[in-house]
């Protein structure tokens, strides 16, 4: 699962934590996660809580510790055919390869089954074909095309920092230069215009496959032995004498 995935995984496994207590995730299948980096994910999360939001900070004061998932499993693969409810999150989101494509082959027949996508998927995928409206046809691979009975629900849902958390983690590296490599042209625009006025930085917007050249003027100091600085005099001497036999130029005539 890619880090993206984790973060859409986590962040929707603590938004299930802070249900009402009329709401329970317990019973016989606890929620289950396609788990792989997610105890490291969630450890970088619990060491960089004060980054969160404002809700998040005030549930963490209360002594409830938001990246602690009591009731979520690594997932095992003999629950997919097990007819008790299960809650899964699995990755990729967009539904065109991995675990998630893998269950949705077995569960998307059944009616009584949900899919819920959480955020955009690229066209083509089987997480855009479902989000386009079809379910008949499904070209879920190569090899497969079958019908989804199951009920689809698209969630909106971003595990990417707004512009307001990536201007604080610029201010906070303080680097000479920025580029922005990922997102949407229009709001990437906006943003490199932010990062220009507010933090006074050079912001860069370089296309797919092009060459990025940023100018440097700050002076990098260099420490190299002296062994090696006689080695290389040595050897540019040996390059510049001239051939064994032939000395340094003609004779003076007389």
């Amino acid at each position: 699962a890619d880090a993206m995935a984790e973060q859409e995984a986590a962040a929707a496994a603590a938004a299930l934590e802070d249900q009402p207590p009329s709401v329970s995730w317990g019973g016989p299948r606890p929620t289950c996660a396609d788990w792989l980096a997610c105890p490291q994910a969630n450890m970088y999360y619990k060491l960089l809580v004060g980054w969160t939001n404002e809700t998040v900070k005030r549930s963490n004061g209360l002594g409830h510790e938001t990246f602690d998932f009591a009731r979520v499993q690594p997932w095992d693969s003999q629950l997919v055919d097990d007819p008790s409810p299960c809650v899964l999150f699995a990755s990729p989101g967009m539904l065109h390869t991995g675990l998630s494509l893998q269950v949705f082959k077995r569960w998307a027949g059944g009616e009584r089954n949900m899919v819920i996508l959480p955020g955009y998927c690229v066209s083509g995928t089987v997480g855009g074909q479902l989000i386009a409206g079809q379910r008949k046809g499904l070209q879920v691979d190569k090899h497969t095309v079958m019908d989804a009975r199951c009920a689809v629900h698209y969630l909106s849902f971003s595990a990417h920092a707004d512009a307001k958390g990536i201007l604080q983690l610029v201010q906070q590296c303080a680097p000479r230069n920025v580029a922005l490599v990922h997102g949407e042209r229009a709001k990437m625009l906006v943003l490199q215009q932010k990062i220009t006025r507010a933090l006074g930085l050079a912001c860069y917007m370089p296309a797919n496959g092009t060459t990025l050249k940023v100018p440097s003027h700050a002076p990098w100091p260099l420490r190299v032995s002296q062994r090696l600085v006689q080695g290389a005099v040595a050897e540019a001497h040996a390059l510049l004498a001239p051939p064994p036999g032939q000395g340094a130029g003609p004779a003076a005539q007389g």
